[in-house]
């Protein structure tokens, strides 16, 4: 397959399905995810706090090379317990695998520039979004929307590093792609995934491949909404910033907060902040109750994890972490030097 043949094999791009319907699949709304396999069960978490956190009917659109056994379980129990609908679509990465790779993002980062038009089976507007993200309030009246000829709602992004990303690309106003809610007949009307396509095929370099395209794809075709359907909070740039990190808050009319940046909620070494709670607390709630907090390896990681300790005036922890800094930096520099 050349990469000119790919919009004639969008329907190659879904292998199979797995099907949990437990809810009302015709009256419901729909949310999907883009992951790889190890993010399927931040997807789980995900979900659960749109359920916990409203009263309407969804239906959960999850696209995935591989599935664990135990994920799918943790899929169809959830499905029973909130009497909602999830579906675990296989996809063939090959179809889009022809394209730049994305380099320090995965594949599966792209994989959001191609459900648009397989959604359209299954409803007229979905909401795309990250697993790096918690949703705090309902969010049913989205649909609501009136969007006329416009393809997607958007929130921009936020942010003093992020001021000029509009500039960079000559576009309008830079929006985040972590959080959109789609309409799928005016993005097929419009021919969007041609333009994405065009731009995946073109030697652009991107600096954020997905969401620089769809900046352009998308240009004077979206609808800018309220920041709190897409709260930016940065733990990684709060850590560096703050005094006390552990103390910030997150202000309480947000109703979809994304931790943005490279330290995620799942960072052993945020557990107890306050910003971190919403996710850890519906964790917990979750059939992936039992998933393992990922603990820092690298040494620049292990570096942070000792200044947040120093910051927060934990002792015991700063020499553990300090200690540890000091043997994985050394190893790190070894390594580098026989490399060479």
């Amino acid at each position: 397959m050349t990469k000119g043949d790919i919009a004639l094999d969008l329907d190659k791009f879904v292998v199979r399905s797995e099907e949990f319907i437990y809810g009302n699949v015709y009256n419901s709304k729909h949310i999907a995810f883009t992951v790889t396999e190890n993010y399927v069960c931040y997807a789980g978490i995900v979900l659960t706090s749109i359920l916990e956190n409203s009263l309407g009917e969804y239906s959960f659109h999850i696209f995935s090379t591989n599935y664990y056994k135990n994920d799918m379980e943790k899929m169809r129990k959830t499905a029973i317990k909130y009497k909602c609908n999830i579906y675990a679509h296989i996809v063939d990465d090959n179809v889009i695998k022809v394209y730049n790779d994305p380099r320090e993002f995965s594949y599966a980062s792209y994989y959001r520039l191609i459900i648009p038009e397989f959604m359209e089976k299954y409803t007229e507007k979905f909401f795309y979004t990250d697993v790096d993200v918690c949703f705090l309030k309902d969010i049913k009246e989205l649909w609501n929307f009136e969007m006329d000829d416009k393809c997607a709602l958007v929130v921009e992004i936020q942010g003093i590093a992020h001021r000029d990303e509009n500039l960079r690309i000559g576009v309008e106003k830079y929006f985040v792609s972590g959080g959109m809610l789609i309409n799928t007949k005016n993005w097929k009307k419009n021919n969007i995934s041609s333009e994405v396509f065009r731009l995946l095929n073109s030697k652009k370099h991107f600096v954020y491949p997905d969401m620089d395209i769809l900046n352009i794809a998308l240009e004077n075709k979206v609808i800018f909404i309220n920041y709190n359907y897409q709260y930016q909070y940065s733990i990684s740039y709060s850590i560096d910033a703050e005094n006390r990190p552990s103390m910030i808050t997150i202000p309480s009319n947000v109703k979809i907060l994304h931790y943005t940046g490279a330290v995620k909620p799942w960072n052993k070494i945020v557990y107890s902040f306050l910003s971190v709670k919403p996710f850890i607390d519906i964790m917990h709630l979750s059939e992936w109750n039992d998933i393992k907090l990922y603990e820092p390896n690298h040494y620049k990681q292990i570096h942070k994890a000792a200044r947040l300790a120093k910051k927060e005036g934990n002792i015991k922890e700063v020499l553990y972490w300090y200690a540890k800094y000091s043997i994985a930096k050394i190893k790190y520099l070894l390594r580098r030097e026989n490399d060479e």
